[in-house]
């Protein structure tokens, strides 16, 4: 919440006499962090004297500095798109799975030299990754722990019940009916391996528009953040700087 929005906010409550005694000592507060952070804007935005190197500049002004983003919270953020830590995602070690995503890219290389098995691999190890960011993200639900092995229709229906686009919903749940079935079939020895292709071929884009639609239904750093968390902060501040 941005204290400057949150304060037009409250005026206007208040130019139509919405507010009651607690939220015109809310209104207090927050005119108060406002008519802080516009001196900290002055103090922050003075020129560099000369003489000083930036770092002995960002030093000097460390606890504005701090001030600050204590007061500003995760709306300095923009709109930025925070994601969830990635213990949340059932991630053992962060930095072998991020290294581990670069794959992704081998996708259609998979396919361009017929290594269907490959190609359909990733795809489905992509679908998932992103169902389970937006599921932790936007679900309110559920998180995952290493040890689960939950199978991509499963993460399909949780993506279901979090607010999926359903026409994604139907695209997700046709690639998986028929990978499967293409597996199964293949395993059966009913079809060669070269009759795989369609099973990546029928929607080769999915795992594409499904990282794009994620990314732009994410909730920003501000909007993830409860209204309390930004009151709580202020008040906090207020009661440890009773001089300002």
């Amino acid at each position: 919440m941005n204290p400057r929005d949150f304060l037009d906010l409250l005026e206007r409550k208040q130019s139509e006499g919405l507010l009651d005694e607690a939220g015109l000592a809310l209104l207090a507060l927050v005119r108060h962090v406002v008519a802080r952070l516009d001196v900290l804007d002055e103090l922050l935005l003075t020129e560099q004297p000369k003489g000083i190197s930036s770092e002995e500049f960002l030093t000097s002004r460390e606890e504005e500095i701090e001030e600050y983003v204590e007061l500003m919270g995760p709306s300095l953020f923009g709109e930025l798109k925070p994601l969830p830590p990635p213990e949340s995602l059932g991630v053992t070690d962060a930095e072998i799975a991020l290294a581990n995503r670069e794959i992704f890219r081998r996708r259609e290389e998979a396919r361009e030299k017929g290594w269907l098995i490959e190609a359909i691999a990733l795809t489905a190890y992509q679908l998932e990754g992103w169902l389970r960011i937006w599921i932790v993200s936007r679900g309110s639900g559920p998180t995952f722990h290493p040890d689960d092995r939950h199978q991509l229709g499963h993460l399909i229906e949780a993506g279901e019940s979090t607010g999926l686009d359903e026409g994604l919903l139907a695209r997700l749940q046709a690639f998986n009916l028929t990978r499967n079935r293409a597996i199964h079939r293949l395993l059966r020895g009913e079809i060669a391996y070269e009759d795989l292709a369609p099973a990546y071929d029928a929607d080769s884009a999915l795992p594409g528009e499904l990282t794009r639609w994620v990314i732009q239904h994410l909730p920003t750093f501000e909007e993830a953040s409860p209204e309390w968390d930004a009151i709580g902060r202020w008040m906090r501040w207020a009661a440890e700087h009773p001089e300002l």
